[in-house]
């Protein structure tokens, strides 16, 4: 382990079962956490300035209202939390830019957007929406 790699890369790459992923990734944001909470100032990934950190911000925020949208509408299934779907969707949307930047192919963002909408589909109601009565009006 390095401070950049707190984890064992090999434990990952030889992985005997979910739990050790589970794990492993478990190990990854607990140094996060540690890292966050430590009076240095928190690292920025390159690239990320307060302008960039701000619209990224506007694009969560505008994701989770979109999801809040869809709860009104009561497309999402009992129990989805819109602050949740947004986070994860975010955080696949530039988990895939980072690694499409990385491979210099859209490949890695391609297949986070997929995942990232069966995660959605999921939490949605498997009955569309009825359209309001506006006979009574």
């Amino acid at each position: 382990m390095t401070p950049d790699h707190p984890t064992d890369q090999n434990a990952v790459r030889n992985l005997d079962s979910p739990r050790q992923l589970a794990d492993w990734a478990q190990t990854l944001v607990a140094h996060h956490k540690r890292q966050l909470a430590s009076p240095a100032p928190s690292p920025r990934p390159a690239g990320i300035d307060d302008s960039s950190s701000a619209s990224l911000h506007r694009t969560w925020d505008d994701l989770s209202a979109g999801f809040v949208s869809l709860q009104h509408k009561n497309l999402l299934v009992d129990g989805a939390d819109p602050a949740v779907l947004a986070t994860a969707f975010m955080a696949a949307l530039q988990g895939g830019y980072l690694l499409s930047a990385i491979a210099r192919h859209t490949g890695p963002l391609e297949i986070a957007v997929e995942m990232a909408l069966r995660q959605v589909a999921r939490s949605l109601t498997d009955e569309p929406p009825r359209p309001h009565d506006r006979s009574h009006r």
